[in-house]
Order: C-alpha cells, then sequence, then structure tokens
C-alpha cells in the first residue's frame, strides 16, 4: 500500500511536486527539494525527516502519541512531513484547503520527554498531540525548545562530549569557518537554529552517501553551486582535519536555500561536533600524539591534485588559548590544545612532502583550471 496515494510535497504553499502511489512527478524546479530532484524516493525522503527511533527516549515518545508501530515514514508522514529546519510538508488531496499555517510546528511540546525521559508529558492525549520532537535526527537524546519565540536544539551529552562541541566550535570560528556556537547546559549543550528564514537541507540529497569521496564532493558542490561554495567546502573539511571530526557524514552539512524562491544562499554552518577532537576516547595521550590519519592525507590529496592555494589559516598557541578561553575548566584542555597545535603541524608536513599523500583522485569531469584556487 502506497504511503502516498496521492498529494504534494509543498514548500509553504506552494506545490513544489505532485505524488501519486508515491511516486513523486516535480512540479516546480526552483523550490522542490534537492532529494526528490535527484533521488525521487518519497519514502526514504520521509524516513529521513523522522526521529531515530534507536535513541532510549523515542519509546516514550512513541507510547504517548499511539506510534509504536508505525515505521520511520509513517511517524514523519503523521505530522506532515514537517520539521522545524525547512518548510516542506505532504499535502494530501482530501486536505486540499490545509495551509502551511496549520501544519507548521508552534510549540516545544514533549521537549522534556524527549530530552530527559521526564515522566510529566506522558499524559498528553495522542489526539493533541503536534510535537517538532518526533523530526530530530541523531543518535543522541535530544529536543527542540522554543525560546522567546526563537528554536534552540537541546542535546544531552557527557563532559567530554560537550567539552568536544564548546572547543571545535571554537576552533572552527577561529579558522574564519561559520559555525554554529554551542552553550554548555546543566545536561549537554544547545545551539539556535540556524536555518531561522531558510531552507536547510543535508547534504544526501546532493551527493547521496559519498560524503568519504572528498574529490567526488568538492567537484559535485563546484559545478552544482560555485566555486565559492566549493572553497568553503575545503574549509570545512580543513576544520575537520584539524579537529579530528570523525562524523561528517552526508547528513552532517549541508545547504542554505532561500525559503521564497529556493535559491541556492550558501553551505549551511559548520554543526554537530560530539565525536570531535577526542571523541569519547579514554586514551587521550595516544591520540594526542598520533600520526598522520585518513582526515589529514585524504584532504592534503585533495588540496595537491586539485591545485587549491594551501594558504590554510594557521592558528598560534596564543590564538587558539585565546579563541577557547573559558573552557580551561575542563580537564581535556591542555591535552586538546597541544591535539590541534600537533594536527596543524602534521597537515603542513603533509602538504610539503609528496610520499605522505595516500589518496589518489581522478580528474574532474571539467577541465580543471591550472590557475590554483585560494581562500
Amino acid at each position: 500500500m502506497a504511503l502516498v496515494p496521492k498529494g504534494y510535497v509543498m514548500s509553504g504553499d506552494r506545490v513544489v511536486a505532485s505524488i501519486e502511489n508515491d511516486m513523486v512527478t516535480v512540479i516546480d524546479k526552483q523550490r522542490c527539494p534537492y532529494f526528490l530532484m535527484n533521488i525521487s524516493n518519497i519514502e526514504v525522503w520521509l524516513e529521513d525527516r523522522a526521529f531515530d527511533t534507536t535513541r532510549g527516549h523515542s519509546r516514550s515518545l512513541r507510547r504517548v502519541s499511539n506510534l509504536t508501530a508505525k515505521t520511520d515514514a509513517e511517524i514523519a508522514l503523521h505530522f506532515y512531513g514537517a520539521t522545524i529546519t525547512d518548510n516542506y510538508w505532504i499535502k494530501f488531496t482530501e486536505n486540499y484547503n490545509l495551509s502551511y499555517e496549520d501544519v507548521r510546528f508552534k510549540t516545544d511540546q514533549l521537549f522534556q520527554l524527549a530530552l530527559s525521559g521526564a515522566a510529566s508529558d506522558l499524559n498528553h492525549k495522542p489526539e493533541d498531540i503536534k510535537s517538532p520532537q518526533f523530526t530530530v535526527s541523531g543518535c543522541l537524546e535530544k529536543g527542540w525548545k522554543l525560546e522567546n519565540d526563537k528554536w534552540y536544539l537541546y542535546k544531552r551529552s557527557n563532559s567530554i562530549e560537550q567539552f568536544n562541541e564548546l572547543f571545535t566550535a571554537a576552533v572552527s570560528k577561529a579558522l574564519e569557518i561559520d559555525t554554529v556556537i554551542y552553550e554548555a547546559t546543566t545536561s549537554g549543550v544547545r545551539s539556535a537554529s540556524f536555518a531561522s528564514g531558510y531552507n536547510f537541507e543535508d547534504m544526501k540529497g546532493i551527493i547521496g552517501e559519498r560524503y568519504a569521496e572528498y574529490d567526488y564532493v568538492y567537484d559535485t558542490i563546484k559545478n552544482t553551486f560555485g566555486p565559492e561554495a566549493a572553497l568553503d567546502y575545503i574549509k570545512l573539511i580543513y576544520a575537520d582535519a584539524v579537529c579530528c571530526n570523525q562524523d561528517r557524514h552526508s547528513k552532517n552539512f549541508g545547504v542554505l536555500r532561500d525559503i521564497d524562491t529556493g535559491s541556492f544562499i550558501s553551505l549551511a554552518p559548520n554543526y554537530d561536533f560530539n565525536q570531535s577532537v577526542f571523541g569519547d576516547s579514554i586514551d587521550v595521550n595516544t591520540k594526542v600524539e598520533a600520526s598522520a590519519d585518513r582526515l589529514i592525507t585524504d584532504f592534503c590529496a585533495l588540496i595537491k591534485i586539485r591545485k587549491i592555494d594551501c594558504s590554510l589559516p594557521q592558528l598560534t598557541e596564543e590564538t587558539l588559548r585565546k579563541a577557547t578561553e573559558g573552557l580551561e575548566r575542563y580537564p581535556e584542555y591542555e591535552d586538546a590544545i597541544r591535539f590541534i597545535l600537533h594536527r596543524q603541524r602534521l597537515i603542513s608536513n603533509c602538504l610539503s612532502v609528496d610520499n605522505c599523500v595516500q589518496q589518489t583522485y581522478p580528474e574532474e569531469t571539467e577541465e580543471p583550471d591550472d590557475t590554483p584556487e585560494h581562500f
């Protein structure tokens, strides 16, 4: 049986695609989600708009809403496929008079249940539930909270994950990269939604699951969004190499689009760093003194083979300490300072020595310009 026998994909109150028996026909190429234009699978698109049902508190969320027997796609569709980070949703033909105002989320209902499993939220009647907590992806316990008309994403984390988020965000900003600002909370971190006024789309609809193929991602971004966006991507993976961010998968970076015209604005700010720096490693000393890993060698290979100017931002110990001021209270701080400076040296060495580049990339599909690219 089809998930969507007959309906429409909407952007606000504009029809951007029609659906019949789950088959998508794009109507408005300027505004349609990239995923549906490139992959055209409504079920997978909906699954990616639902929360991670492996999280512990997801069982309580499903129980209180009578959604225990529903698939991920069915859970998303229960809320019309709406999310906080864009204005896309699904309209069924039988609900043709429904508007975006009717389906968009206006409260942070069930926030405490999503974040901490608060039993007080179990008193809601299923028919009254219209909660954004069913749309939050990722394996950590997290939830959307509305504060002074602004959406914040709260994430539960232990002390080292909290440090990783705060420290890496500070380093990323010091490297002159547009970065989400994280604030410490009593249970982890929070960050304001960077998609307010935009449509955010992750890279899955643009590159599929080929996130580890730096050459493919770079070429795709350059050919789709232009050289400036491609150089912003270089900055992003440079920060990953410096900070040892092992979690740069297709749903952990993306693009911002104009909410009215659908035009590409920029890459989204850098975000999600709980697996950066030391991750959840106990053997910190081993990581601090480690040799160049694939995050470094693959980055350097791309820089060399694509002939991109290597005048990369460098942080001195002084500028690094200034950028991370206030985080000295964490026991990992001094090791993290050494770690970042060490990885910067590894990158510099890798770029200056030909035989340390382990990855080999094919040439671009289009004839490359021999002029080095700068950022």
